[in-house]
């Protein structure tokens, strides 16, 4: 028995040595190699000439990589901005800078015209406008509102029907897929008003699908 025993670690001793013979440096780095193993690469940054022009606009305005662009999608100069509607297939029609620092865009598409307000605050808020047929009155108004809650309607001081509808987001927190979501659904809201105007009060829909406000006066 003992010779079986003396056997085996003889083997066991034999196999380890003529590694060590062929391979000196594995046995005596085999802590480091473990380590190293487990120790994480450099953070790469990804090479923005090979992206698409919206996964660009993506990764400039989504994630912790926001802080290190300067801004997000809808900053002060809203260069990139323009370009993202655009491909898109939104026009920016019109621009205006107020001097307590809101900016009004007036956003084409879809044979209409809507203002998108970025305030100096960095609230969002679309807004358009209708002439009011001649039988509608406050009372439609408030049943918009009761049987649609996408978009808040009211007639203005000069009587013209306005629709409007907040962001929830600041544009400090709004990436490029919600920004052109939230566009997406203005849009829809004023269509599904037109319609609405239409069946309710009988008018032509040509009638109901322009857009005013006094310093905002729009031509389609």
């Amino acid at each position: 028995m003992l010779a079986i025993h003396a056997s085996i670690i003889f083997m066991v001793a034999a196999i380890v040595g003529a590694f060590y013979v062929h391979e000196p440096d594995a046995l005596a780095n085999l802590d480091k190699l473990q380590l190293h193993s487990l120790k994480p690469g450099q953070p790469t940054t990804p090479d923005s000439s090979s992206f698409s022009a919206r996964d660009n606009y993506k990764y400039l305005t989504e994630g912790n990589n926001t802080q290190h662009h300067g801004g997000s999608l809808l900053a002060r100069d809203l260069s990139l901005f323009y370009e993202f509607l655009e491909n898109e297939g939104y026009k920016i029609a019109e621009r205006k800078d107020y001097d307590d620092g809101d900016v009004l865009l007036k956003i084409k598409s879809r044979g209409r015209i809507v203002n998108f307000y970025i305030e100096q605050d960095n609230d969002l808020m679309f807004r358009a406008y209708y002439p009011i047929p001649s039988e509608f009155s406050e009372v439609n108004v408030n049943e918009w509102n009761k049987r649609y809650r996408w978009g808040k309607a009211y007639i203005d001081d000069d009587r013209d029907l306005v629709v409007e509808l907040d962001v929830a987001l600041s544009s400090k927190e709004l990436s490029s897929q919600l920004t052109i979501e939230s566009i997406n659904k203005f849009f829809t809201v004023t269509e599904i008003l037109s319609m609405w105007m239409v069946s309710g009060s009988n008018i032509p829909h040509s009638e109901s699908v322009h857009n005013k406000s006094s310093d905002e006066e729009s031509q389609i």
